[in-house]
């Protein structure tokens, strides 16, 4: 059962306050248990999750509670004693905890051969949740965000777990920044927010020795509204307008970003000397979201 804890629900009620203008205790008692409640209702059942041994960390609620309140979370798991550690987004995304058990991630850890002498990079590593995992798995975890906040938010919540990545920030639309060396490349969700996602991948796949998870929004066919020209090729993609990069927390770091087709993300990972493992597309809101695993070689 997901337990919110005291000081928890005082800034529920604070916040509630503000934005609904509610004078009356009661009334906002009211509907922080109402948002307590939904919260409940609408979590799937999800493993609790203890820090590990080796850096076991243990904080009384207070001190949970102050930890949640110092950063500005946009997404939240369940701890091993039923304590919501960070905060929902909206009441549509990152609205349920977040397992720690991404499939992707397994799929990967059983394509690697003997991960736990592997180093992965993360790319995009927003506040650690997948960080978390790859502890879990590889020997060594490098992880990288384009901002301050989601590296401290990746720190705070990887050494709650009990883990130690090296996080790093990089501006991945700084292309002549350099990037990390390492076994196995996470990809997730971040291909899609970047102006120069040719240049970027390229440069990723050259520092991937083995596996590489690539999981992005791409231009579907039919969708391409811009041509762009690399080295002296062109290619059609779909220019995307990002929302504003000041306050929103998903979106990149510039106000634009270009999406790829399939075809030509294929065509980078063959030319770079890797080989399809995987793959799998599906329809989203925003449009196609392609989900493949590379190997070199």
């Amino acid at each position: 059962m997901l337990k919110i804890t005291g000081e928890a629900h005082s800034i529920i009620l604070d916040e509630i306050s503000k934005a609904a203008h509610l004078d009356s205790v009661e009334e906002r008692q009211a509907m922080a248990d109402r948002i307590v409640a939904k919260m409940m209702s609408e979590t799937e059942p999800q493993e609790a999750f203890a820090p590990v041994e080796k850096h076991k960390v243990d904080l009384d609620d207070s001190a949970f509670d102050r930890l949640n309140a110092l950063l500005p979370w946009f997404s939240f798991f369940v701890d091993d004693k039923g304590r919501a550690a960070g905060n929902i987004y909206t009441n549509r995304k990152r609205h349920r905890p977040d397992g720690l058990n991404d499939p992707r991630i397994k799929n990967l850890v059983a394509l690697a051969d003997s991960p736990e002498t592997l180093t992965a990079v993360e790319y995009g590593c927003f506040e650690g949740n997948h960080t978390s995992q790859l502890c879990d798995a590889f020997a060594d975890v490098i992880a990288i965000d384009g901002r301050v906040e989601n590296c401290i938010k990746t720190m705070a919540r990887t050494w709650l777990l009990g883990h130690r990545p090296d996080v790093q920030l990089i501006d991945l639309e700084e292309i002549d920044k350099p990037l990390p060396e390492a076994d196995v490349c996470h990809h997730v969700g971040v291909l899609y927010h970047l102006a120069r996602p040719i240049e970027h991948l390229q440069k990723v796949l050259a520092n991937t020795r083995s596996l590489a998870l690539l999981d992005t929004q791409i231009c579907a066919p039919g969708q391409e509204n811009a041509s762009i020209e690399i080295n002296g090729k062109a290619y059609n993609v779909f220019r995307y307008k990002e929302p504003n990069i000041s306050f929103a927390p998903f979106a990149g770091m510039v106000d634009f970003a270009y999406w790829l087709s399939e075809a030509t993300i294929h065509e980078l990972f063959v030319e770079s000397g890797f080989s399809q493992v995987t793959h799998n597309l599906k329809e989203e809101r925003n449009g196609q979201r392609l989900s493949v695993v590379y190997k070199r070689g």
